[in-house]
């Protein structure tokens, strides 16, 4: 299922994917092995997956789209979103990170990116004893450790 625009129940329109699309492509162009943004689906089904698991960021990454969308009516283009990003990033810092954060997320799930990267996915790993003891002689499990057990069926 498609995630809803958090105002309008409705899809993230067509021209904020393609605004989506060319913005993605001026964060992450591809070369050197790596496939350009556009060119793994970003803007499409990836997107969506990443406003599935984003709920709370979702709304502020739905506006913002659509408001690039309407400023990419204005100035159509690669060279046009390129100059976009670069805008945001220097005056509007929070609304670059944002649309970096899930522009990132999403290319990254995608098959060929994890693969040209060497990361094979997250997959189960064995904790050793030793493992076991060197979180606790660090300090990583004293939050749990004071919580103490927990009640039955909890």
């Amino acid at each position: 299922m498609t995630p809803r625009h958090p105002d309008h129940d409705r899809p993230l329109s067509p021209a904020a994917r393609a605004a989506l699309r060319d913005l993605a492509d001026a964060l992450i162009p591809g070369g050197e092995g790596m496939p350009a943004a556009s060119s793994v689906g970003t803007h499409e089904a990836l997107i969506d997956r990443v406003m599935a698991v984003r709920p709370q960021a979702t709304p502020a990454f739905a506006a913002l789209l659509e408001r690039l969308a309407g400023e990419a009516d204005l100035d159509p283009g690669p060279r046009a979103a390129t100059k976009r990003a670069q805008y945001l990033r220097r005056e509007r810092p929070a609304d670059f990170s944002l649309l970096a954060g899930f522009v990132v997320g999403a290319y990254q799930l995608d098959d060929r990116v994890r693969s040209a990267i060497g990361y094979p996915g997250q997959g189960p790993s064995d904790v050793t004893f030793e493992d076991e003891t060197g979180y606790i002689a660090e300090g990583l499990l004293d939050q749990v450790l004071e919580r103490g057990p927990r009640a039955p069926g909890i």
